[in-house]
């Protein structure tokens, strides 16, 4: 009983791992023709004039086709066209049906989103025709003249739609306006998990019968503290990522600081007396610290033994239970006399029912909380207005559980797997650049 307790401390801060979220993000084809087919038809629906004279109307003229592959898409494009001259001629209006085949590759260059479109393909399905005094005559040449002309004005125009709708520096002040407060709080707003972001990149798009599949990978680091770390800055760069892998990487790094568990241990023993008759024992003070893998509690005492005694406990996780116990239990006495068979198993009562208890529960109750809002969090999660967030837990567990610095370190490692599903595109807040 009057060993030399270990005293494993360590010497630097542990490190702190980031997280990986990914998440793809699924955009049903109904709603994705439907936002095309609104904004070909804001667009069009006033006709387009030229400096040449020439007046354009165009409206969809058939179901749309989209295909999308890594960072291309490719859209099949039917439209009615009449195409008027001005003047003496207005009268003779071109008439056709016309499949234009566009292709837009994107990328990401100085956290600025480029998006580059060409008219790789069209096809006259109906073939431009003038109507003059009653005779069709074919005038196809015309209507390829006009497309050849203004076809490059037709792909700037898309692409400054979409740069106008996608700013990413707008998405990075959400962001980090967004990280300034808590992800979720624990125990009356005591302790915290908050996060830094690091990168949001976009992998490999892809088209499937039912949808358009985004993939996004969030990188950032968390923690569960008291504070929020002086190192986070919340500034997110954006990239491109050639691959995607489903099976999301959460990492949260336990900054608790020991006072806060202290707190709890002295609700628990402290001012009361335990044992009987000669045995007596009364916890007058407790102090909790800890260095390595040990957590050392001191007691001052009265009653049948008058002094200071020194615990130590060694946390542990048991993956099969997913609890934290506490190991390797001993007890030493710092200052009075030596320590009899009667007056150990009373404080060594105290140390496994009270202390040993407390800790546990309150750091069990920690791992309960998290599980419950993860669960929350996936549970058809409206993230944002139209997107709802889907997923599951698949495991999780704790690893080197660590004292440094006043604070009790720990590393929390889950597996998730999620999927964001766009219900809802509001067409009202969406920014169209004339053609």
């Amino acid at each position: 009983m009057s060993e030399t307790l270990p005293s494993d401390l360590t010497t630097s801060a542990p490190v702190l791992f980031g997280s990986n979220l990914n998440i793809k993000v699924k955009l049903g084809r109904q709603e994705l023709n439907s936002v095309i087919n609104y904004l070909v038809t804001q667009n069009f629906s006033e006709g387009l004039n030229y400096e040449d004279g020439y007046k354009i109307k165009s409206q969809l003229d058939g179901p749309l086709d989209i295909q999308a592959s890594q960072q291309q898409i490719f859209v099949q494009l039917p439209v009615s066209v009449e195409i008027s001259p001005s003047g003496i001629f207005s009268s003779f209006k071109v008439n056709g049906a016309i499949q234009l085949n566009f292709t837009s590759t994107f990328d990401i260059v100085d956290n600025k989103l480029v998006f580059k479109t060409e008219l790789s393909h069209h096809q006259w399905k109906k073939k431009p025709v003038v109507n003059v005094l009653g005779v069709n005559l074919p005038i196809e040449g015309i209507g390829n003249f006009i497309i050849k002309k203004y076809k490059q004005l037709l792909c700037n125009s898309i692409d400054e739609s979409i740069t106008q709708n996608i700013k990413l520096d707008k998405i990075s002040n959400s962001l980090h306006n967004y990280f300034k407060n808590p992800v979720y709080s624990y125990y009356d707003n005591e302790i915290h998990v908050f996060a830094n972001p690091l990168d949001m990149a976009l992998g490999p798009i892809s088209m499937t019968s039912q949808n358009l599949e985004i993939p996004l990978i969030f990188y950032f680091e968390s923690v569960l503290a008291d504070s929020m770390p002086e190192e986070f800055n919340h500034k997110c760069s954006f990239s491109v990522r050639p691959h995607f892998e489903a099976r999301s990487a959460l990492n949260i790094q336990s900054r608790i600081p020991l006072q806060f568990i202290d707190s709890l241990i002295q609700l628990q023993i402290v001012n009361q007396t335990f044992g009987s008759g000669i045995s007596k024992v009364k916890i007058k003070s407790a102090h909790l610290t800890g260095g390595g893998n040990y957590m050392y509690i001191t007691l001052n005492t009265e009653g049948a033994y008058r002094g200071d005694l020194l615990l130590s406990f060694i946390p542990e996780f048991e993956p099969g239970d997913r609890k934290i116990t506490l190991q390797d239990f001993k007890i030493k006495a710092q200052k009075g006399k030596g320590i009899n068979k009667l007056v150990f198993a009373v404080v060594k009562g105290i140390a496994e029912l009270k202390i040993k208890k407390s800790v546990e529960e309150q750091l069990n109750n920690t791992l309960k909380e998290f599980e419950a809002n993860v669960h929350k969090m996936l549970e058809k999660n409206e993230i944002m207005e139209g997107m709802e967030l889907n997923g599951y837990l698949k495991d999780y567990s704790l690893r080197k559980i660590q004292f440094h610095d006043n604070r009790l370190y720990f590393y929390l490692n889950a597996e998730l797997e999620m999927e964001a599903i766009v219900k809802k595109i509001d067409k009202d807040k969406l920014i169209l650049h004339k053609f």
